[in-house]
């Protein structure tokens, strides 16, 4: 029969073995935890010692090292003094108490829960199989540059601004949107985003555009991108300079615009070194999406996979459908928000 140490003698015993590690610690840390020795006893005998029990349910001092250690480095290093180990245990015992209150309640049989399982199920077998040999020593210096080399407005670009329009056919209508907008936008705080798209919504006649709230992409266009406007919007676009600043109305020959410069992105200027640990994160994420295509293509060759392409097909058509109707936020919202301009 397993030796049950009182809860409170156990948890004080335990606290000061969990915490005896920082004690002895170098000055210069590491980065590494738990590298020597924790107590001198056998660990297996250390590990099955019962810290505290819930009902039934015994917390060992194996499991609950085993949490700590599961923990992200810097996570760990939080609870080092003894004041934290204890705080870590009691978050664990109130975890554990309501962890047990939800499966007596049934929980555990709960659609969702066991959807939200299987979704963990499926992250934890694909770190383990795939995502864990994927190295950062797997991604050649060569692979690197030649990244680097093959994207460089994603590590050189000036300052940019992303822009915002509406489009309308009549020019009253649009010199009397153009002024609710602008007087809108000044009047407003953070909620002025909101704001221009529900004008978007309520009078732009550029469908592509609408569908977008309106958002044309950032300004200047790099390298071969496409201006996608016509070139009086392009030099009225030259002309704005400050966040959430309104156009005067543009006429072009698709119609008149109302334009908003609805953010700012700074310039950027990276070296190759400078660059280097996002190019080996995006090489490495890569690499793990084909290895994972991998897996799942072998998978479903053993077990035999197959699709309706007739219901496949409804159901996409279905999604286009529902996507192309508009909110009933946005068409509640737009009146309130023009003045009753028409």
């Amino acid at each position: 029969m397993r030796r049950r140490v009182p809860i409170r003698a156990s948890v004080a015993v335990v606290l000061t073995l969990l915490v005896g590690l920082s004690a002895c610690k170098p000055e210069r840390p590491t980065g590494k935890i738990d590298q020597a020795p924790l107590l001198v006893a056998k660990p297996e005998t250390t590990r099955d010692w019962v810290v505290a029990t819930v009902g039934n349910r015994d917390i060992t001092f194996g499991e609950l090292q085993d949490v700590l250690d599961s923990l992200p480095v810097f996570a760990r290093m939080r609870y080092q003094s003894l004041e934290r180990r204890r705080d870590f245990l009691e978050a664990y015992v109130q975890y554990v108490v309501l962890a047990l209150a939800a499966e007596s309640e049934g929980y555990g049989k709960d659609p969702v829960v066991l959807e939200r399982l299987k979704g963990d199920l499926v992250d934890r077998f694909l770190q383990e199989r795939v995502d864990l040999k994927v190295q950062t020593t797997d991604i050649p210096d060569a692979a690197v540059r030649a990244w680097y080399d093959g994207h460089p407005f994603e590590f050189k670009a000036p300052a940019r601004k992303r822009i915002s329009q509406i489009v309308l056919k009549d020019r009253a209508l649009g010199e009397t949107i153009a002024f609710r907008v602008r007087r809108t936008i000044e009047t407003l705080g953070d909620g002025n985003r909101e704001a221009f798209v529900t004008f978007v919504n309520q009078f732009s006649t550029d469908a592509a555009t609408k569908d977008r709230g309106g958002d044309l992409g950032l300004f200047p266009r790099l390298g071969d991108e496409p201006a996608g406007v016509p070139e009086a919007v392009v030099a009225a676009v030259s002309t704005l300079d400050g966040l959430f600043q309104v156009s005067g109305l543009i006429e072009a020959p698709d119609g008149f615009h109302v334009l908003f410069v609805s953010g700012m992105v700074p310039a950027i200027d990276e070296t190759l070194d400078q660059a280097r640990p996002a190019i080996v994160e995006r090489l490495m994420g890569v690499a793990r999406d084909q290895l994972r295509a991998a897996l799942v293509a072998d998978l479903s060759g053993r077990v035999g996979v197959k699709v309706n392409p007739d219901v496949a097909a409804a159901v996409v058509a279905e999604v286009k459908a529902a996507a192309a109707k508009p909110r009933a936020a946005d068409s509640e919202a737009a009146p309130s928000a023009i003045g009753g301009a028409r």
